[in-house]
């Protein structure tokens, strides 16, 4: 049987990170085993940015857990993503790759 994965994308307008990000992250789901299901979220205001636990845009969550495993308060901003040393607010291809293994396999 194949693996269920829900991964859920958090996101809001204001921030141009989230578009390249969802092609980055639809790339590297294409190299993983099992049964992905795909969820945009837009995040409207820090209330409920508060209420979701929402952790920057673009966020990503993988079976509910953030794909970085922040966990704690919300912030209503740009996230920005360490790759190879580098802050960046498009999580490449590969780093998604990598993370999206790590969470799967946990």
């Amino acid at each position: 049987m194949e693996k269920e994965i829900l991964i859920e994308l958090y996101y809001f307008d204001g921030c141009p990170a989230y578009k390249k990000t969802f092609d980055n992250l639809l790339a590297a789901t294409r190299e993983l085993h099992g049964k992905i299901h795909f969820s945009l979220k837009r995040i409207d205001s820090y209330e409920e940015a508060e209420l979701l636990g929402f952790q920057g845009s673009p966020s990503i969550k993988v079976n509910g857990q953030d794909l970085e495993g922040l966990a704690e308060g919300a912030t209503y901003a740009c996230r920005l993503y360490s790759d190879n040393g580098t802050r960046t607010p498009t999580p490449s291809k590969e780093l998604l790759l990598r993370m999206l293994r790590k969470s799967i396999e946990s």
